[in-house]
């Protein structure tokens, strides 16, 4: 019982926990994580995708239809990078 306790304790977050209860590395956690915010970036309507839309005259619908494809894509490509991380941890 006292090892089952020391191997809880040794966690800083339930997150850790529940990640290495399923399986998956820390590196991959944290990918994932960094892939979310840079495909959200895309079309996010804050920071400077507004006022750089408003720069060049292209309206928000308008970018959307431009960007969903590459967003697609991107996810497509950003999910199988993140089987094969965590496929082969060693690799990487």
């Amino acid at each position: 019982m006292n090892e089952e306790i020391n191997k809880l304790v040794k966690y800083d977050s339930f997150i850790q926990l529940y990640f290495h209860c399923i399986g998956v590395e820390g590196h991959s956690v944290v990918s994932a994580y960094l892939f979310g915010m840079g495909v959200m970036g895309l079309i996010t309507p804050t920071g400077l995708i507004l006022p750089s839309l408003a720069m060049v005259n292209v309206n928000y619908r308008q970018w959307l239809r431009f960007c969903m494809p590459l967003v697609l894509i991107f996810t497509v490509v950003l999910i199988c990078l993140l089987l094969i991380t965590n496929r082969y941890p060693s690799y990487w």
